[in-house]
């Protein structure tokens, strides 16, 4: 059956889409070549070393890659990006390999952004409205509640000091 509305081919919007991004790429690069060297060489090295590696691990893991340890996901971003920037630099046209590499940048560093906000949206919906975290784990540092025996995280028992619920049971 035929609408009466019109609607673009899916192949025009993509190319539309990806006009748009080369846009946002040629104007990003114009605003960072007039920056000075001290501020462009340490973003430089850490968007090289990390972020495409960052977007693998994230792909791969999904949001729970928040609740990894920080030494975890700066191993597994730099193994990742080391593999990436290999490929894109050296196998490819150094050329086309940049400008795959800066899309791929601005689609990271998005992706990062969104993954981070909506971790931290899913963690305040876990909570209760009145609730309040008790403390922190001894091992991985993350928010616990009071009620909870083993850390979310890193899966350490907690409450060494605190009698178990059967023994407190028993004793009342």
């Amino acid at each position: 059956m035929v609408s009466g509305e019109k609607r673009a081919p899916r192949a025009f919007v993509a190319v539309q889409s990806l006009l748009a991004v080369s846009a946002a790429i040629i104007a990003l690069s114009q605003h960072l070549a007039r920056l000075p060297p001290a501020v462009l060489i340490p973003f430089a090295v850490a968007s090289t070393l990390l972020l495409p590696g960052f977007a693998l691990t994230w792909a791969i893991e999904g949001p729970s890659i928040w609740r990894m340890g920080k030494v975890r996901i700066l191993v597994w971003s730099v193994l990742l990006s080391f593999g990436l920037n290999f490929l894109l630099l050296f196998v490819l046209n150094v050329s086309v390999g940049m400008l795959v590499w800066q899309v791929l940048l601005l689609e990271q560093a998005s992706t990062l952004f969104c993954s981070f906000i909506g971790y931290r949206r899913e963690r305040r919906a876990l909570r209760e409205p009145g609730e309040r975290a008790a403390g922190a784990c001894p091992n991985c540092g993350e928010p616990v509640r009071p009620e909870d025996e083993f850390c979310t995280n890193c899966g350490v028992r907690l409450g060494a000091g605190r009698p178990e619920n059967g023994a407190a049971s028993e004793s009342t």
